[in-house]
C-alpha cells in the first residue's frame, strides 16, 4: 500500500523510518544540513533533528512487505537528485492533495514507481559493471516466463532495479521498452501456435500470457492486422 502527503509551505515535519522526502521548494534542515528544490532523502530511521521552513516537498513510502522489498538495502539516509518537473507537480497535487482515500491503487503504484524512480536507478548504476548484462537477463526472463502473466514489473524486481532504470537501459541497447519486447515476443510466439498447433485461440492466448481472449485478440489483430483466426487460415499448411 502507497502512502504519501504533498505538504505545502510547511515549517515542520514528522521523519519515521523508510519515508523519502522529495524537496520542490523551500528548505529542509537535517542535523545542520540544508537541502533546497531538487534534493531529495531517504531516511534509514526515525529522527526528530529535523526542521523545515516554507517547505513544499512529497512525502512518500509504502507499508507492509512492499516496504521491506523497496528499502531493503537502504541502510543510513540517502540524500539524492531528483528533476523537478511541472508533470511531476502536477501528478503529485492531483493525487496526494485531492484524492484523499487512496482507493485507486494502480494510480497510487503508478505514481510510486515515477516517483521512486529517481532514486533506485542510481543505486543500481553504482552496481552495474555491464549494463548489456542487465539487458541479456531481462530478456531471457522474459522469454523464459512467456507463458505466465507477468508484467515489467516482475522484470524489475527480478533484476532487484527500478521499472524506470531498466525501461532506460532496455531501450537504449534495443531500440524499444522492454513492454514492446513482451508484446513482441507474446505474438510470434501466438503466430508460432497458430501455424503449427491445433490448440484453441484461447489456449493459444494462455500460452502467451493473456486470462483474457478478447484481449488476446484485440492486441494480435492490432499488430498482425488480422485476427488470430484468420492468421489460421492463411498460414495454415
Amino acid at each position: 500500500m502507497i502512502k504519501g502527503e504533498l505538504k505545502k509551505s510547511a515549517d515542520n515535519i514528522k521523519i519515521e523510518k523508510n519515508l523519502a522526502v522529495f524537496v520542490f521548494s523551500g528548505s529542509l534542515f537535517i542535523n545542520g544540513e540544508k537541502l533546497e528544490g531538487g534534493k531529495g532523502i531517504v531516511f534509514s530511521s526515525d529522527s526528530d533533528n529535523i526542521s523545515a521552513q516554507n517547505l513544499t516537498c512529497l512525502c512518500l513510502t509504502y507499508s507492509g512487505a512492499d516496504r521491506a522489498k523497496l528499502f531493503s538495502n537502504i541502510k543510513e539516509n540517502k540524500i539524492f537528485d531528483f528533476t523537478i518537473s511541472d508533470e511531476l507537480l502536477g501528478i503529485c497535487d492531483l493525487f496526494f492533495e485531492n484524492e484523499k482515500t487512496y482507493d485507486n491503487e494502480m494510480l497510487a503504484r503508478g505514481i510510486a514507481q515515477t516517483v521512486f524512480s529517481y532514486i533506485i536507478p542510481k543505486e543500481a548504476e553504482e552496481k552495474i559493471s555491464n549494463v548489456s548484462e542487465y539487458v541479456e537477463l531481462a530478456e531471457n526472463y522474459i522469454n523464459e516466463n512467456i507463458e505466465k502473466s507477468i508484467k515489467i514489473d516482475d522484470v524489475a524486481a527480478y533484476l532487484n532495479i527500478s521499472r524506470g532504470y531498466l525501461r532506460n537501459i532496455f531501450f537504449e541497447q534495443n531500440g524499444v521498452s522492454p513492454q514492446e519486447y513482451m508484446m513482441q515476443k507474446r505474438i510470434e510466439r501466438a503466430e508460432d501456435l497458430l501455424k503449427n498447433t491445433d490448440l484453441s485461440v484461447g489456449e493459444i492466448a494462455k500460452k502467451c500470457g493473456y486470462d483474457d481472449i478478447l484481449q488476446f485478440s484485440r492486441i494480435f489483430k492490432k499488430r498482425a492486422l488480422i485476427s488470430p483466426s484468420e492468421y489460421r487460415k492463411q498460414n495454415m499448411a
